[in-house]
């Protein structure tokens, strides 16, 4: 590992661009849907991904992710505002000869106006728009598939996403407790001028664990994380820089189970970053500050817990970050990503750091139209 990531820091360095974390309006993230009548689709989703964690703290071990995954899907439109999506997910890692994970992925989705319901496969991972700490975007690639019911809203002065993922579910007598998260995401414009915007950010994320009907004695866990926060952008019209922001966030966390589960009962953090953009590339800095904050699904490296060792919990934790993400549109629909974070421990003096290389896929091909309508 040590090797790959000489080499890696060494291209880093050498192209001069220095977390996978999109911006808010890169064109990944887009909600935009395609309306169509009697017409049937295939859409291909494809993301290849080479990302090492140099990790040396005690919080968390460095590992390395490299592989693929593909999302083939027919769509069906039975009317604008109507359609199906099925097709299967396939994730495989470099070194491993079969498949990690075979999903199949099924969806119906209602869109009218500025808002869409989706039951069956959500747009889930990155596609939420939460911060790291609260959902990790290295996600996107080993957690992509989501499965429940999902509400989106998409406005001019507002975005908002409300959704629930089932995770496992359980028939009488199983021998696992049901597993699900509901969460919601919720970005409103508060002001803008020609260059000038100031948005508030509210996110939820409740993750349950429990069910009547299994056999196991295990506790129910009912955890919370929670964030409020602020982002200030300014369009600028230098050569190199576009846009300056500030987004500042207050996040915390709760263990609301009947016994506790957790290692802290409460905690949180401040999450604060300045970013300098240029197109959809960006150079962010930032001061993370934790007081016994844990998280259900956010990057472990923010958190007081250590997947390590638990002698090695942090009740505190405070860390300077560098981000640099480099996107690029190489073809209508082909995103090349390169990426590096870097994370300073001020109370150990620790550096560790990321680097990673994504080329990401996303194609819509026009198959057919029915006259009529299928029976």
């Amino acid at each position: 590992m040590k090797l790959i990531g000489l080499v890696s820091l060494f291209i880093l360095i050498s192209i001069k661009s220095f977390s996978f974390e999109y911006p808010r309006n890169h064109s990944l993230l887009a909600s935009s849907e395609v309306k169509d009548s009697n017409a049937l689709y295939l859409n291909f989703s494809n993301a290849n991904f080479l990302w090492n964690n140099e990790f040396f703290s005690d919080i968390i071990e460095g590992y390395t992710l490299i592989g693929y995954h593909v999302t083939p899907q027919l769509q069906y439109h039975f009317s604008s505002n109507f359609k199906i999506d099925v097709g299967a997910h396939f994730l495989k890692y470099s070194g491993i000869d079969n498949f990690t994970t075979v999903i199949p992925t099924y969806s119906v989705t209602f869109l009218k106006n500025n808002y869409s319901v989706i039951l069956g496969t959500l747009k889930g991972s990155i596609q939420h728009k939460m911060s790291d700490p609260l959902i990790f975007s290295e996600r996107y690639f080993t957690k992509y598939i989501e499965n429940g019911t999902q509400f989106l809203l998409n406005k001019d002065k507002l975005w908002l996403d409300v959704w629930l993922d089932w995770q496992t579910f359980i028939f009488p007598n199983d021998n696992q407790q049901e597993e699900l998260v509901f969460g919601t995401n919720y970005i409103q414009q508060i002001f803008k001028n020609r260059h000038f915007k100031i948005e508030g950010i509210g996110s939820l994320l409740i993750g349950h664990t429990g069910g009547q009907i299994d056999t196991t004695n295990l506790n129910i866990k009912t955890l919370i994380n929670y964030g409020l926060g602020v982002n200030i952008s300014k369009d600028l019209s230098f050569k190199w820089l576009d846009r300056v922001s500030l987004e500042s966030q207050y996040v915390g966390f709760s263990d609301n189970s009947p016994t506790l589960g957790s290692i802290y009962k409460n905690g949180s953090g401040f999450n604060n970053n300045l970013r300098f953009s240029k197109n959809k590339s960006f150079l962010q800095v930032g001061y993370w500050s934790a007081d016994k904050f844990l998280s259900l699904m956010g990057n472990p490296i923010y958190q007081c817990e250590s997947t390590v060792d638990e002698s090695l919990n942090k009740d505190t934790r405070n860390l300077i970050t560098a981000n640099l993400f480099y996107s690029k549109s190489v073809f209508n629909g082909v995103y090349l990503g390169l990426m590096g974070d870097i994370y300073f421990d001020m109370e150990s003096k620790e550096t560790d750091y990321s680097m990673g290389l994504t080329i990401i896929i996303k194609q819509d091909f026009f198959l057919t139209r029915f006259e009529k309508r299928l029976k």
